[in-house]
């Protein structure tokens, strides 16, 4: 059903080969070593490709596989799992874009841009944030908190500031702010 065939489906793919040829071509070696690899060592089997559809277009799936054993140590099955993840796929592919733009915009603004969690840890950053304090890049900022390169005085202030804004919920008007050059 994951590839548009039913059971009693003529096309239905029957064979290995005929699996294995409805595999993307930049896939496909991923594939087959995850597959010898999992038979030459009986390591669980786990990895994401694109199949060929009865539709004719590439669907995202994710394979499973592990080694059932019997007391002796002796395969006695294998047990598997196919699942269907191209909509996560689409949705990652999404976020990846929208991640894309955002750090675009975030870097071509001016001022100094910032984004923190409700305990003032820093998510998100722009370089000229990063530069202001002393740091090359913003992820060299991310999970810190004001305390951790702002003299404490200071931090201390930011944080205040942070937490008046998560309760009330309101931003603060730039008078509002200290900003110490």
């Amino acid at each position: 059903e994951i590839l548009g065939y039913s059971f009693d489906d003529p096309e239905l793919p029957h064979t290995y080969q005929s699996w294995a040829e409805r595999i993307h071509p930049d896939d496909y070696d991923r594939v087959i070593s995850a597959l010898n690899n999992y038979i030459e060592t009986g390591c669980e089997y786990k990895v994401e490709y694109r199949h060929l559809h009865k539709s004719g277009e590439y669907r995202w799936q994710k394979s499973t596989g592990t080694y059932v054993l019997d007391k002796d140590g002796k395969v006695v099955k294998i047990v598997g799992c196919i699942s269907d993840i191209t909509d996560r796929k689409k949705a990652e592919e999404t976020l990846k874009i929208r991640e894309t733009y955002l750090t675009a915009i975030i870097e071509n603004l001016p001022g100094i841009i910032w984004l923190k969690d409700v305990d003032s840890h820093i998510l998100l950053t722009n370089t000229n944030f990063a530069h202001t304090f002393g740091r090359e890049k913003p992820e060299d900022l991310f999970g810190k908190t004001d305390l951790d390169f702002s003299p404490k005085e200071h931090a201390d202030r930011y944080m205040a500031d942070d937490k008046k804004v998560v309760t009330t919920k309101n931003p603060l008007h730039v008078e509002e702010l200290i900003f110490d050059q």
